[in-house]
């Protein structure tokens, strides 16, 4: 049995977000999210991709891209708003939501 904190891990974005250094501080940062609203209601769009940063035009490009459907979805703006400030910092380079199992 593995030893150490156990993790689950949710896919919710289908693009990559490598950690990088953006501004020469000693910090680094592996992505960025906006909200976005469409007609079936407001998703949440990484503007960091790839350790790029992306203007909002080539953010949701890069999302229709890949399909809007593999991006959470809220109903409001604010739903969504929340869930970034909730889970900024538990993304994993692969895109997946990571969240500690609770023993």
């Amino acid at each position: 049995m593995p030893k150490g904190n156990l993790a689950k891990r949710k896919k919710v974005f289908p693009t990559n977000h490598p950690f990088k250094n953006l501004d020469g501080s000693p910090s680094t940062s592996n992505v960025r999210m906006g909200t976005f609203g469409f007609d079936e209601g407001t998703r949440v769009i990484p503007t960091m991709v790839d350790g790029e940063l992306l203007s909002t035009a080539a953010a949701i490009q890069r999302a229709r891209s890949e399909g809007l459907g593999n991006y959470p979805l809220f109903s409001s703006q604010s739903d969504a708003e929340g869930w970034i400030k909730k889970n900024h910092g538990r993304i994993n380079a692969r895109g997946e939501l990571v969240e500690e199992e609770k023993k």
